[in-house]
């Protein structure tokens, strides 16, 4: 077989053109067509084809409008060991959601915890609007000190699912296991899909 660096290029494509596949676990050579090609990549990666946008499958309406951020620079504390704002709230984004009903939400803080490993300190989010959900530790940004003073900048990231469609405000909020908890550069982005 020649090296594929001195094939000629092809000028254009059709279904039924074959390419050649190294099958490693018996050492042949063997054959896909482009169209095989094609099913197998699409399955493997989800992807949206022509004639899939043409019969409807994917629609404005379900699609959610504008993804939207906030920041709070401002470093500030909490004692709070419940979810709770800081001095200023937030930061907060609203977004309409799809009829896909999926939200993809990332939050990201610096943290300091001033107490020795043992204690936590949480950075979450609240939903409300169109849709309701408490923060909670299972969908919140976690830090754990090793020692005292440890801090550090973290993110967390979750896609939301079965959401209702409409417009719903998400909000972060913070809470400690003990001690003082300090916060800053607080980043929040949602990406209705």
């Amino acid at each position: 077989m020649p090296k594929i660096s001195a094939l000629p290029a092809i000028a254009t494509t059709a279904d039924d053109d074959e390419l050649p596949i190294n099958d490693v676990s018996v050492t042949t050579t063997k054959k896909v067509t482009l169209t095989k090609l094609k099913e197998y990549l699409q399955a493997l990666v989800g992807w949206v084809s022509t004639p899939m946008l043409a019969n409807g499958a994917v629609t404005t309406d379900k699609l959610g409008t504008g993804a939207s951020s906030a920041t709070v620079l401002t470093s500030q504390v909490t004692t709070s060991t419940s979810y709770t704002d800081l001095a200023t709230a937030g930061p907060a984004v609203t977004v309409t959601i799809g009829a896909n009903g999926l939200a993809l939400v990332s939050i990201f803080t610096y943290v300091q915890l001033g107490v020795a490993s043992g204690e936590t300190i949480w950075a979450g989010f609240t939903v409300s609007g169109a849709n309701t959900l408490a923060a909670n530790d299972n969908m919140s940004l976690r830090f754990q000190p090793w020692t005292t003073n440890a801090f550090g900048q973290y993110g967390y990231s979750v896609l939301l699912t079965g959401l209702n469609a409409g417009s719903t405000t998400f909000t972060m909020k913070y809470r400690v296991t003990s001690n003082t908890g300090t916060y800053a550069n607080r980043r929040l982005a949602v990406v209705p899909l």
